[in-house]
């Protein structure tokens, strides 16, 4: 049984630089309670096609389960993502 404390976290790779993180929210929120999102932006002069990841935190381990299933390999925004 998971603690109180417990973080149930998804990573989110291949973000397109647009998505902020109201769009991880909407986009995961039909997969249980999301208690917190970020996104990070690498530093563009670093790479040629830069591409942002995330994380998505869920208030227990069904909805990070499902999100983990429901979304694999999905799109979130306009560009390709995966979880």
């Amino acid at each position: 049984m998971a603690s109180a404390d417990a973080e149930f976290k998804i990573y989110v790779s291949n973000l397109d630089m647009d998505t902020d993180t109201n769009d991880l929210e909407d986009a995961f929120s039909k997969f249980g309670d999301v208690i917190k999102s970020n996104v990070v932006y690498p530093n563009e002069y670093y790479y040629d096609d830069p591409m942002a990841y995330g994380f998505v935190s869920f208030k227990d381990e069904k909805s990070m389960k499902d999100a983990i299933n429901g979304r694999r390999g999905s799109l979130i925004t306009q560009e390709s993502s995966s979880c």
